[in-house]
């Protein structure tokens, strides 16, 4: 029995282990698309940005282009020969006015180009967020570790059903399991109870009312011919079992755990008028 225990008790680790590797996969393999989703945004924007500031420079060097023509144009105006005849001195005098009319009009404003920085502030927020990214860490006890509390530990009885007391000060409590209502939890200290687990064990129970859990909050529960448990210090606590030699010959009375993974069976075999010689 305590090698199946101590074997029960290192699958769960081992599964545990194998699904958060597979979550921690599963986690970063989103996060790195979302940085590549993130990183092809930023790239495409910075681009866009590019093709605009380049199509401003060359309408800005168009526009520079003409206006070096059309001072030129006034310049060879300036420049032409003042022994032209009156009439045609004065044509070129109203175009040379209209020229540089024209160019004083046509002053352009200043060039606006748009200029994209990444945000290292928030590059370096986000990466100090990836670096808050750890493991949470606890403590469940496996029935070869023991404590000293375990032997604070007393029965209640219950006709009906099968009641575990824990009556260490800073956490009385005992749980309380039925085919009804599976096992729950009552806080003698706040009157709360709830549901531990809603699910029904398989197979009739032992009719004996009473025992005492481990000091690691493990709950057994017999049937015929397996043990059932429960770690009640897990954060989503399951019903277990493993198979064991068929007692129902027997009268059970009481049951312990040593918190070494051993159990403790007190009664009879059927038959056995008295339990004198226990």
């Amino acid at each position: 029995m305590k090698r199946k225990l101590k074997k029960n008790i290192f699958r769960m680790i081992t599964t545990q282990y194998e699904k958060q590797v597979e979550l921690v996969d599963k986690v970063f393999r989103e996060l790195h698309d979302q940085l590549h989703l993130k990183q092809v945004d930023i790239k495409r924007e910075l681009k866009s940005h590019l093709e605009e500031n380049s199509e401003k420079h060359t309408m800005e060097i168009s526009g520079l282009d003409n206006d070096i023509t059309q001072l030129t144009d006034i310049i060879n105006t300036l420049s032409t020969d003042q022994k032209v005849k009156s009439e045609n001195q004065n044509i070129d005098k109203v175009k040379l006015v209209y020229q540089i009319t024209n160019h004083k009009n046509g002053i352009r404003k200043p060039t606006e180009y748009k200029i994209s920085t990444l945000n290292e502030t928030l590059v370096k927020t986000a990466l100090d967020s990836v670096t808050l990214i750890e493991l949470q860490e606890k403590i469940i006890r496996s029935p070869s570790q023991h404590s000293n509390n375990n032997n604070n530990n007393n029965n209640t009885n219950n006709n009906n059903n099968n009641t575990i007391v824990d009556n260490r000060i800073e956490l009385f409590k005992f749980y309380k399991y039925s085919n009804e209502k599976g096992l729950k939890l009552h806080n003698l200290k706040s009157g709360e109870v709830r549901i531990i687990n809603p699910n029904r064990i398989n197979g009739p129970l032992l009719p004996f009312c009473s025992w005492q859990s481990n000091s690691n909050q493990t709950i057994y529960v017999l049937t015929d011919d397996r043990v059932h448990y429960l770690n009640t210090s897990d954060v989503n606590p399951q019903w277990q079992s493993f198979g064991v030699f068929q007692w129902k010959y027997h009268n059970i009375n009481s049951m312990i755990g040593d918190g070494k993974g051993n159990l403790f069976l007190i009664g009879v075999r059927e038959g056995t008028p008295t339990l004198s010689n226990i």
